[in-house]
């Protein structure tokens, strides 16, 4: 079990990319995902780390909330304004998955 209030933003991050890799893999509604108050807890807690982020990470991030269909104004455009601020430390992979999932 994450301790939310005693994790790190990366492993917050890590955690919601396990939970979309499991409802992407099972083909799994997230309808029930994005509604739950647990996602949504671990979605603000994210987002309040998002500056603490590396670049990996923030693409985990924008895949898992694309795959999950969390389409949040204020988290997508949190996550939009750190990956322009650190576009040139991205790896072109990173570049590619983040555009993927705004586009999705």
């Amino acid at each position: 079990a994450i301790h939310r209030h005693r994790a790190s933003a990366k492993t917050l991050a890590f955690a919601a990319h396990r939970i979309a890799r499991y409802c992407r893999l099972r083909r799994t509604d997230t309808s029930a995902t994005r509604r739950a108050a647990r996602w949504n807890a671990l979605i603000a807690d994210i987002q309040r780390g998002l500056p603490n982020l590396d670049a990996q990470s923030l693409t985990d991030v924008s895949w898992s909330l694309a795959v999950v269909g969390h389409r949040e104004p204020r988290v997508l455009s949190a996550i939009c304004h750190q990956v322009f601020g650190r576009v040139e430390e991205m790896a072109p992979a990173n570049i590619a998955i983040t555009v993927w999932s705004f586009a999705t």
